[in-house]
């Protein structure tokens, strides 16, 4: 094998998909695709797993479609849930275990450290903090002492207040990114993990959400069915 081919097969390393081309059952009965991987020559494709292609959900829901397979997102994770969840409400433990389990993951490998927002920034080095205030959550990126964003999945920092609130109790000028994928009113759980995983995988290759951002559909469903079972009052935007 190759010295690339070693290099695609490293459990370090993060890669991005460009195509699915084929699919085929292993003697074990597992699924395997074929992945052009975005960067890399055709030679250097390889067959992967579903678990391996966190992060392409798109991807792999319109090659499933395209091929009659049925579609089962993010089915081969386990998740250390202490207990089975009832309600709509989640709180930080669950939405940190979740963030962990799947960011061990190949497209969600971090290369920044994720952690809950306690007190302050840490100047020295950028990290992603997610903050629970009033009940909600919000993901903060400090990439550095002039570049600091927030996301919420309800876009709560539309009210120029709680945005001021925010800014006092981090110590720091805040930018907004908007997020317009979140459907139900206390779904921001599910929301805020989503959201961190996606900026993972963009500080992962250099880049920084302006605007507003988009994440996987198939990601965000599969977790807003895992931990917000009940029916939802519908997001007004």
């Amino acid at each position: 094998m190759s010295k690339m081919k070693d290099r695609i097969k490293s459990t370090e390393d993060t890669f991005e998909v460009e195509r699915i081309l084929e699919h085929r059952t292993n003697k074990l009965g597992t699924t395997l695709y074929l992945i052009k991987w975005l960067g890399f020559d055709s030679k250097f494709n390889t067959w992967e797993p579903e678990a391996n292609l966190m992060g392409s959900e798109d991807l792999l829901m319109e090659f499933k479609l395209a091929n009659s397979i049925p579609h089962h997102p993010l089915s081969q994770i386990e998740f250390d849930d202490e207990e089975p969840l009832t309600g709509n409400s989640i709180d930080m433990p669950r939405v940190l275990e979740y963030i962990n389990t799947i960011s061990k993951f190949r497209a969600y490998r971090p290369t920044i450290k994720v952690t809950e927002f306690v007190d302050r920034l840490d100047e020295e080095n950028g990290k992603i903090y997610v903050l629970l205030h009033r009940a909600h959550f919000f993901v903060i990126g400090h990439f550095s002492c002039n570049n600091t964003i927030v996301i919420d999945g309800a876009n709560a920092t539309d009210d120029r207040f709680l945005m001021e609130e925010l800014e006092k109790l981090t110590d720091h000028k805040l930018v907004q990114v908007r997020f317009g994928q979140q459907s139900g009113i206390d779904h921001c759980g599910a929301s805020a993990i989503v959201i961190v995983l996606e900026l993972i995988r963009m500080h992962n290759r250099g880049e920084v959400p302006k605007g507003k951002i988009q994440v996987p559909g198939g990601t965000h469903k599969f977790l807003i069915t895992k931990l917000h079972r009940n029916p939802a009052e519908k997001l007004n935007r």
